[in-house]
């Protein structure tokens, strides 16, 4: 059973940016004038006429919606109001390869990955247009909050006529003109569904403390990012605040289980309700996030399954007593569980481990870390075959057969008047029962020791190993519903700002599946095992997500932020 993504099914025209992770930030003169620009990957067996869409700004949040025919209505100098667009200039974008040069760092947003062409939009085009308003827009567009107008979000949705067919949510940002740009740096939410189950299901005498039982030691890391999103909106309201930048590890893994479900069943789109407020966020009073964000992806966001809240009991504010109480594979049945482990474990002996040296050090001790990690599991699962299986077997009939000839001996001494006496010829005498004696505890430790110990053992060893998986296929719904994007360039008033993606963690954690063919990093053992934290690339060469190095690519970017534009 290969492990697979589950992603969405790609049907007919879809933006690909802006998104709700790579928003557009403008302010009314530079939409009025230019517009903005818009990607749409369509199929290529359809002649896409760019006429027969329409393209509709709406508020991204409910009390600032109005329909376009009641916008002279008294009360909508309160509230934002939709707004429609028309998609001209088209550009169809063929090339891979880095320009010569950009003109504008919004021009990196040009650049559509490999990924994306062959994995997520094969039998795509990608088009860029200028999509330009139907009507200017003046002051009514812009919410307001304390007095003033402020930053307004805004979905984009993609319609055939009367059908939509895509839509995008927080993709547009009216921001009133000020020369003050007011950003937040934001990093590692590990945002996961199961916190929020852990938060509700556990009871509190398990996480609280033992001296106040009612007060929650359990860190929700989701609850941080509610927190915060509410400190933003009243800095939103207030005018402090333009957007933020969300980089790396947004989620603390990608599945919620182990096996194929739907696409939605995944931790980014519980991370996506956290920052829209969608879903039942209002229940948690989270009204979503006001202001845009940009993000990029860490080595968290790579990473596919669950792993042990023990590996983590500082971050969760838990003791080991309580990690063993919180299920991890919540998601999972245990025949499920059981099915991966023994895959895993199979993999395991049969290619040898993921965690094998590749680097000078690893040269050094890669005999003995194989020896260790491999050769041991061998041995171990080599051994259990023999005396679990074979040898079980074999002892249990020692172990009747010789004390079934030492009573019978006993039987004839009795009927003879034979005495009892501790002395080393009356151990020889009963030797064949002390023998039986032997095998009887040797078949109790094999049938009923052995297996249980070793399938703890292998279990934690698993266990650790599913949990720093990684494969780009675990970012196919990042790339499809936050942010297409491995590195991009925007600006906003003076500001640039450059965005590299840094991969996942140095590990050929996905060599057990297919020889290394997703292509994981390779692990440093010094760095990792020694050092106890795993690396990031840092800047990648041309490789099979995008066939351009990141130096070369920023080397442009850096050119063209040097000038100013």
């Amino acid at each position: 059973m290969t492990p697979k993504i589950v992603t969405s099914r790609i049907v007919g025209a879809k933006i690909v940016s802006p998104n709700l992770g790579c928003p557009e930030i403008v302010n009314l003169a530079r939409i009025n004038d230019r517009g903005i620009r818009v990607i749409i990957a369509a199929p290529v067996s359809e002649d896409f006429d760019a006429a027969a869409y329409s393209l509709d700004a709406c508020p991204s949040y409910a009390a600032e919606r109005r329909e376009r025919e009641n916008r002279d209505c008294k009360d909508q100098e309160f509230a934002s109001q939709n707004f429609g667009l028309t998609l001209d200039g088209a550009q169809k974008l063929e090339s891979e390869a880095l320009p010569g040069h950009f003109d504008d760092v919004s021009e990196t947003r040009l650049l559509i990955s490999t990924t994306l062409r062959t994995e997520l939009f094969p039998g795509h085009a990608f088009w860029a247009f200028r999509a330009k308003l139907k009507t200017p827009l003046d002051e009514k567009y812009f919410r307001r909050a304390n007095g003033g107008p402020r930053s307004t979000l805004y979905d984009l949705s993609l319609s055939d006529g009367s059908n939509v067919v895509g839509r995008v949510k927080h993709a547009l940002c009216l921001r009133p003109e000020e020369a003050a740009v007011r950003f937040v740096h934001l990093t590692d939410l590990h945002v996961a569904a199961r916190n929020d189950l852990w938060e509700e299901e556990v009871p509190a005498v398990i996480v609280g403390s033992p001296v106040t039982p009612g007060k929650q030691n359990f860190q929700n890391f989701n609850n941080r990012v509610r927190n915060f999103i509410r400190w933003a909106n009243r800095e939103a309201d207030e005018g402090r605040l333009d957007f933020v930048l969300v980089l790396g590890d947004l989620v603390d893994f990608g599945r919620t289980g182990l096996f194929d479900r739907t696409a939605d069943d995944s931790n980014w789109s519980t991370v996506i309700e956290i920052l829209t407020g969608s879903h039942d966020e209002h229940k948690r009073g989270n009204e979503g996030l006001r202001v845009p964000i940009f993000t990029s992806t860490g080595n968290h966001d790579w990473r596919t399954y669950p792993y042990s809240p023990k590996f983590k009991l500082d971050l969760f504010g838990i003791t080991k007593e309580c990690a063993k109480e919180l299920d991890f594979w919540y998601r999972n049945t245990a025949e499920e569980i059981g099915k991966k482990l023994e895959e895993v474990e199979q993999n395991l002996i049969r290619k040898g481990s993921p965690l094998l040296a590749r680097s000078w050090w690893g040269a050094i001790t890669g005999m003995g870390v194989r020896g260790l990690l491999v050769g041991w599991t061998r041995l171990i699962q080599r051994a259990q075959a023999v005396l679990v299986k074979s040898s079980r077997q074999l002892l249990w009939f020692l172990a009747a057969a010789f004390l079934g000839i030492g009573s019978v001996s006993d039987l004839n001494k009795v009927r003879t008047g034979g005495a009892w006496h501790l002395s080393y010829a009356a151990m020889r005498h009963h030797g064949l029962q002390f023998a039986g004696l032997g095998f009887l505890l040797l078949a109790l430790v094999v049938t009923f020791v052995v297996p249980s110990w070793l399938y703890a053992w292998l279990r934690r060893l698993l266990n650790s190993l599913i949990a720093i998986e990684a494969e780009a296929g675990t970012i196919h719904e990042y790339f499809l519903r936050v942010n297409p994007y491995f590195n991009y360039a925007f600006r906003v008033g003076n500001c640039h700002f450059i965005l590299l993606d840094t991969g996942p963690d140095c590990l050929t954690a996905q060599s057990f599946w297919d020889e290394g063919g997703k292509k994981v990093r390779r692990i440093r053992i010094k760095d990792n095992i020694i050092g106890g934290s795993p690396d990031s690339m840092g800047f990648y060469p041309a490789n099979e997500f995008y066939p351009y190095s990141q130096i070369s690519w920023l080397e442009k970017v850096l050119v063209v932020s040097g000038r100013g534009r």
